[in-house]
This record gives C-alpha cells, structure tokens and sequence, in this order.
C-alpha cells in the first residue's frame, strides 16, 4: 500500500472508530454534532492526500483513498440522519438516510480494500433503519428521453469518450451529465428505484384533505390545490411527490456543527 494511503487509513480508522459510535438515536446531539466536525476535518485533509498521490501517478493509491472519503461522507450523513430525526425534520432525515447509502455503495464501487471497511455489514445496518424507522415509501421513476450525454471527467460527447459511468479514475467516479433533456415519456411507482429521493411524498384522501406520505398527518388543500383538483372524481387517486434529484449532492453540514 501507498505510504500517504497507509497514513491516512489508520487516521481514518480513528476517526470513524471515535465517530462511528455516536450513530444512534439516544446519543447527545453535541457529540453527534462534534463527530461530524470531525469527519469533515477528515475529508478535507484527504484533499492533499490525493494530490500527493496524483502526483506520485498511482492511480490505485487515489481509488483506494476514495474508499476512505466516500465511507468517511457516509458516516456523516448517518449521523446527520439522527439529528435530523430528533428534530422531527421527517424529509431531511430520509434524504440523509439516502445519501448515507449512496456514498457506502460508492465506497464498494471504489476499490476491493472496501472490504477491510465493513461495507457490507454497514450497508445491512442501513437496511435495517430505513425499514425499521421509518415508514415503507412508494418511489417514483420517470421515463426520460435523453439525446445527448456528456462525460463528467473529460466533458466530452459521452458517446465518443472512453470513460465508464460509474467507475472511478484517479479516485473520482465517472458520471453520466444529461445535455439534452427531450421530453419525459412516463413516471411509474417502483419497488426498486434507482433513486429513493424520488418518491411520492403527498395524496389526496376520500375527503379531499391532503396527507403526507411520511406523518400520515392530513391537512387542507391550498387555494392552488384546490383549484387543481377541482374536476376530480370519486376514482381518481391524486399523488404528488419528487420525480427526479440531482446526483452531484455534495452536502451543507453548517446547521449540523458544534455552536
């Protein structure tokens, strides 16, 4: 191993040992708080890490960095989760639960040293919250026609480039960027999106009150709704929710640091 990536592994492993234990729901908000700090410290000292290693042209040595950042980012969002919950901001709590899971799975995807993190088992615990905390959700998918894509990497046609969305180079993924946005064709309800930020967050009830999806609270429709929902019959089911996310979320942690 790379001696910045041996260096920086046991900072991490650290780190994300003192942090880690923090990642439950009873825990003090103030030690959830400082463990994000932490984590963040970490990942901005893994910005020289990576030019250091960029420099030394060891591309392995960056993907198995990312492993370190992409879990370090998790953590983050799992404890941010937490927060979120004991602050009954119901929303942001799933979305953090989300992005907790998305970086794990880009830590998988970044290099087989993911396993000597634990991924796998992290990821199940995951698993476990969202189905045990919170309430099982309808996710959206839209049907989109797209003409165009560009690489995220060398910004070429991505038609035309060499690079393969979803692999990392020199410790960065390869993205697909929508260019040309067509038309949206469909939007079905899935089980298995590829998105769980998309969901249907909202629908109309028998008696014409609106109720969340999450709370199961209701409330009245406004005077928009009302007038939208207006001609609706008796056998209309009326939803309303999130089609679609950005992917390139890099995260505002401000509202979750120490005072």
């Amino acid at each position: 191993m790379n001696d910045n990536i041996e260096s920086f592994a046991s900072q991490y492993t650290e780190v994300v040992t003192d942090c880690e234990r923090f990642a439950y729901l009873p825990r003090d908000i103030d030690r959830q708080k400082e463990s994000i700090k932490k984590l963040t410290e970490l990942l901005e000292s893994s910005v020289e890490v990576h030019k250091s290693v960029i420099a030394e042209k060891d591309e392995e040595a960056a993907n198995q960095l990312l492993v370190f950042r992409c879990m370090a980012d998790s953590i983050r969002y799992n404890l941010k989760m937490w927060i979120d919950l004991k602050r009954e901001d119901w929303e942001k709590a799933w979305d953090a639960l989300v992005d907790a899971q998305e970086k794990a799975k880009s830590a998988r995807a970044a290099h087989d040293i993911s396993k000597d993190c634990n991924v796998d088992s992290y990821l199940e615990r995951l698993e476990n919250i969202e189905t045990n905390i919170f309430p099982p959700q309808n996710f959206n998918s839209p049907e989109l026609i797209i003409s165009k894509f560009s690489c995220s990497l060398c910004k070429q046609d991505y038609s035309e480039c060499g690079h393969i969305a979803g692999k990392p180079y020199w410790g960065v993924f390869c993205q697909k960027v929508p260019e040309e946005i067509v038309k949206m064709r469909a939007a079905a309800l899935v089980d298995n999106p590829k998105d769980k930020k998309a969901r249907m967050t909202e629908h109309v009830t028998d008696d014409g009150m609106v109720r969340d999806q999450m709370t199961w609270e209701k409330r009245e429709m406004d005077e928009d709704e009302a007038e939208r929902y207006n001609d609706r019959s008796d056998e209309d089911f009326i939803t309303q929710g999130v089609l679609m996310t950005a992917s390139d979320n890099s995260g505002d942690f401000s509202n979750y640091m120490p005072d």
